[in-house]
């Protein structure tokens, strides 16, 4: 996203992406440089969106045809021609593992440049028109932006939550739909772990300038006290909870491709004369 941000400004960022102070002190950044960078974030979010679609078509389709096998080899008996059939399925899977995996990764990293560039589009907007005089680079100024952020992002994730369950209750929603609803969802929460992150972040290098020999030992120190205060809380409610909302999910999917596969279809009997 640095490079993104170089190629649209024609300066380059930092090493930790902070702009210098003389960075806008010329007439470098205006707003159409501010709605380039989130229309390319929202390139990002549609190419993970997309990505997330296909790998809930592949998804359906493996199980699909795992459970048509499995229906298969309960009443095959040439065991030979089994285990053949056995190992090449097999071969096919590791490949389309091997594929999927890749688009995972893909996806989630669409997933982040999305959140970068709508992050530092906000910065850049809270640049050019300080909301309430409030500079953003200031510690108030960033609590401000992430609390603006906060408040768009759970607005779209409401409406998105909103017209997935419509699309559930009228049936047009299928495995695929819902992998793309849980990748722009997805994609959406990470920009609102990076716009506190970003808070913090500016928290740290205030507290740690008071001391001006030991800045970096500070900074460090202060992550790792963070990390002994959270890590017992996260594990024990927000880990543990999430594997279980993980096997629920398994387990209502299982559940739906079975009562799918065993739907009956359209009776061929004819219906009665009046």
């Amino acid at each position: 996203i640095q490079v993104v941000r170089f190629l649209i400004t024609g300066r380059l960022p930092g090493e930790e992406g902070e702009e210098e102070g003389e960075y806008f002190s010329s007439n470098i950044l205006n707003q159409r440089h501010v709605f380039i960078l989130w229309f390319i974030g929202v390139l990002f979010m549609g190419v993970a969106g997309l990505l997330a679609r296909w790998l809930g078509i592949l998804e359906e389709k493996n199980e699909e045809a795992k459970h048509h096998d499995h229906e298969g080899q309960e009443g095959h008996e040439g065991h030979g021609h089994k285990a053949h059939e056995a190992h090449q399925e097999h071969e096919e899977e590791v490949e389309e593992s091997l594929v999927a995996r890749a688009a995972e990764v893909l996806m989630t990293t669409c997933a982040m440049c999305f959140a970068w560039c709508c992050l530092w589009g906000t910065h850049w907007a809270f640049l050019l028109r300080p909301m309430g005089g409030i500079q953003v680079e200031s510690m108030d100024g960033r609590i401000l932006m992430a609390l603006t952020l906060s408040g768009l992002c759970y607005l779209m994730i409401f409406g998105i939550d909103k017209a997935a369950d419509r699309m559930r209750e009228s049936g047009a929603a299928s495995k695929s739909v819902d992998k793309a609803v849980e990748a722009v969802v997805g994609a959406i929460s990470v920009l609102v772990g990076f716009s506190w992150e970003h808070s913090f972040d500016g928290a740290v290098k205030v507290v740690s300038a008071q001391s001006h020999s030991h800045v970096d030992f500070i900074e460090f120190a202060l992550g790792v006290v963070v990390v002994v205060l959270l890590f017992v809380p996260w594990r024990k409610y927000i880990l543990k909870r999430s594997m279980q909302l993980n096997d629920v999910q398994k387990m209502i999917e299982k559940n739906s491709l079975k009562n799918r596969l065993r739907r009956p279809g359209p009776s061929m009997s004819p219906t009665p004369s009046s």
